[in-house]
């Protein structure tokens, strides 16, 4: 699965796969959007979740999740009460890059976001530990909010991301029906 999955989700679809299908047995591995892919197509794995192309034959989009921009819940812009924000309202703001994000660095840019960061983190974890302490703003997939950080949707941002199962052989169908049945009670 990819490593940016909400770790919450992971946990609840681990127990339901071993509750829903207890003969069967599911191994989960995560890693970076490319790595998984890598090893779908190497053969280590024979079906991810993770992020998808809805034009793929060999993948089943679930859900669309948006991409939101994070902020400490002591920034001016938690306090003000918006659940909404415009690209406009992070200018002059501090970005804290994370580098696990799918998203192509030019798609913050050609959103209108200055890609200048405050600070740099792989892990999500501390990206939003940074966020939470005032350090910047994150932007992020809204699954990956924590009790300490706010998310606001950004009205004119655009980005989102489809999270699906992606496999490499038809025949696999009865193991996609089963992660499908499941990951489906985790949308949001």
């Amino acid at each position: 699965m990819l490593h940016t999955l909400a770790a919450d989700d992971i946990a609840r679809a681990q127990g339901a796969l071993a509750k829903r299908a207890p003969d069967w047995r599911w191994r989960m591995r995560e890693g970076s959007a490319s790595s998984v892919s890598a090893d779908l197509e190497h053969n280590r794995v024979d079906l991810l979740w993770t992020t998808v192309d809805a034009s793929d034959p060999y993948a089943r989009a679930l859900w669309q999740e948006p991409h939101v921009a994070m902020v400490a819940k002591s920034h001016a812009l938690a306090r003000s009460d918006r659940l909404t924000i415009r690209t406009e309202d992070l200018k002059g703001e501090s970005l804290v890059l994370r580098g696990a994000c799918e998203l192509p660095r030019a798609s913050l840019q050609d959103a209108g976001l200055p890609v200048q960061p405050a600070a740099r983190a792989d892990r999500d974890e501390l990206a939003m530990s940074f966020v939470a302490r005032d350090l910047g703003y994150a932007i992020s997939p809204r699954s990956l909010a924590t009790a300490d950080v706010v998310p606001l949707s950004v009205s004119d941002l655009g980005l989102a991301r489809f999270i699906g199962i992606r496999l490499k052989k038809a025949q696999m169908r009865p193991a996609v029906d089963a992660l499908v049945a499941v990951l489906a009670d985790l949308a949001p």
